[in-house]
């Protein structure tokens, strides 16, 4: 059975931090979302800088 009270603290902790970001960076309130489901993961040294910076600019439009 899933824990409903732990659940909803986590929840209520994560609304929380949502709000601190937001009120300390007001341009996030400009954005749908703070995250996107994609993400990027490699070894160190696999791959290179512009590859890396290539994929940070293309999440930009996201």
């Amino acid at each position: 059975m899933v824990d409903k009270l732990k659940y909803s603290n986590r929840l209520c902790r994560l609304v929380a931090i949502l709000n601190i970001l937001r009120r300390d960076f007001p341009e996030l309130l400009k954005l749908p979302s703070l995250w996107t489901h994609s993400y990027y993961i490699s070894t160190i040294g696999a791959v290179s800088k512009e590859a890396i910076e290539k994929y940070i600019e293309a999440q930009k439009g996201v």
